[in-house]
């Protein structure tokens, strides 16, 4: 225990009777964190105290960097100086919100979780689609804390798939002819700009639809906003 020399701290887990809870194997140099299954959902529960020395803090940094595929690391991580939606952190907290953002894991809580103003409760996953509701559900008793309320869909999980233009095998060629052979003159002769917007996007779409291919997409377990371009501004911020 990291509270030895002051109050809160500690672990408690409870299940519904009826699931089925698998023990996982603690190998990293952590003090209060526990971790375990539920179908195919790995929960890493952690409590971090405030006067937490630097180990601790890298033994975060490396559980963040080792969890599994269907994660969520939950706890509280007495960070406040942390801001989670800008990355923006002090020095101590540094490596940990780089590890976040490397390993594609999205931080849930954009609430305060304290009395005092703070988000110190968090949830990190690496599979935020899967996360439908995150909420402030009270406090227990004289606690200090807020609990958080998650919902999570569990058990047979199919990724959401939906169907996306493949620019690279767009015919650009034929497109382009097409709009060409257009009389453009003829079909806008007279109208008011509104309706002439609405004649040559008519125009233009009808071309996508015939010379622009689908593909499906399926979501891969990061935030949608996560783009290729992202991905490799992380990149280059890690060698740098």
């Amino acid at each position: 225990m990291d509270t030895a020399q002051g109050r809160g701290g500690g672990l408690l887990v409870f299940s519904k009777m009826g699931t089925i809870v698998t023990k996982l194997e603690n190998q990293l140099n952590l003090t209060q964190y526990c971790s375990f299954q539920v179908n195919d959902i790995s929960v890493y529960l952690v409590y971090r105290s405030p006067n937490a020395n630097a180990v601790t803090m890298r033994g975060l940094v490396e559980l963040v960097k080792t969890v599994k595929k269907n994660s969520i690391l939950i706890g509280d991580f007495n960070l406040p100086e942390v801001n989670w939606s800008t990355g923006e952190s002090s020095l101590r907290a540094r490596d940990l919100v780089e590890a976040v953002e490397d390993s594609l894991m999205a931080q849930m809580v954009d609430f305060p979780t304290h009395t005092k103003g703070n988000c110190l409760d968090l949830i990190l996953t690496n599979m935020p689609e899967r996360i439908s509701e995150v909420c402030d559900v009270g406090r227990l008793g004289s606690s200090d804390h807020i609990m958080l309320g998650v919902k999570v869909q569990s058990g047979h999980y199919r990724p959401a798939v939906k169907r996306v233009k493949n620019w690279r095998k767009a015919d650009w060629k034929s497109m382009e002819e097409e709009l060409g052979a257009v009389n453009w003159n003829k079909e806008l002769s007279g109208l008011t700009v509104d309706r002439m917007w609405t004649v040559l996007r008519r125009k233009v779409d009808n071309a996508v639809k015939k010379h622009v291919p689908e593909r499906v997409e399926a979501t891969r377990g990061r935030p949608s906003w996560m783009s290729s371009e992202i991905l490799a501004a992380i990149r280059k911020k890690k060698r740098l």
